[in-house]
């Protein structure tokens, strides 16, 4: 699959959704505000695209959780960074001055990608007991649609925006899960290599994450992941356990 193929009009995507339909349905999240404010982001105005992306970020994910209008909002988003748009949407989505809100999108659509992730799946299974995948209508539509949400990523992997570039890199992380990306995945490696983790470093706060995914994909992560600290069970995070020794619990120990 060529990602550089895919090319969908933001406009387009935010008239064919169903907005109202979404209203009806309870955990949707959408609101009666959202085709509005997800325009606002090709405005060109700043204040008017920050407003759009506020109403993104706090309305169109919830707590990690994903609704029916999450989808489309997502292809739009990724629509709009993949350009082009228009003259006055495309001059501001790169401007210097517009790189927060480029991070929060990316960032917003990372959030998105982890709720269909092996990284996700792996902690289901290790950690909560859970089935591997989260299945149902609108996981199902994150899954489909990856490739496109891939495309809006791509051009900003190597941003020269550090907090652009990392969103970038780790959205493309979780959405190159997908087996139609997997020709992508030497270059996402690299750049992570390179970028996020500099000489293989233990110490980076998504190492282990870094190297769960790039390990499953066949790159040597034989390094990385000998230098991290292997994780603590709970029981040696809430430090020593009173024991009867230590006398009453309600008498003070003075």
């Amino acid at each position: 699959m060529e990602i550089e193929d895919i090319h969908r009009d933001p406009r387009l995507i935010l008239d064919a959704a169903d907005w109202d339909a979404f209203l009806v349905d309870g955990w949707s999240f959408s609101t009666a505000e959202t085709p509005g404010k997800l325009r606002d982001i090709l405005s060109g105005d700043h204040r008017t695209v920050v407003r759009g992306v506020d109403h993104l970020t706090a309305y169109l994910i919830h707590q990690g959780t994903p609704g029916p209008s999450t989808i489309p909002a997502a292809r739009y988003v990724a629509a709009v960074l993949a350009g082009p748009v228009s003259d006055d949407a495309d001059a501001y989505i790169r401007r210097p001055d517009s790189h927060t809100s480029r991070w929060r999108m990316l960032g917003w659509l990372d959030e998105v990608a982890y709720t269909v992730s092996t990284l996700l799946e792996a902690k289901r299974i290790e950690q909560w007991g859970l089935d591997a995948a989260p299945s149902g209508p609108v996981f199902d539509g994150i899954r489909r649609v990856r490739p496109e949400l891939f495309a809006g990523v791509l051009p900003w992997i190597a941003d020269p925006m550090p907090d652009v570039r990392d969103a970038a890199l780790f959205a493309a992380m979780n959405l190159a899960d997908d087996p139609r990306l997997a020709a992508y995945r030497p270059e996402v490696a690299r750049q992570i290599s390179e970028h996020v983790l500099g000489a293989a470093d233990p110490t980076h706060p998504s190492a282990r994450a870094v190297a769960t995914v790039l390990g499953g994909w066949g790159e040597d992560v034989a390094a990385l992941q000998a230098a991290i600290e292997p994780e603590q069970p709970p029981e040696a995070w809430a430090g020593p356990v009173w024991n009867s020794e230590w006398g009453s619990v309600d008498e003070p120990p003075f």
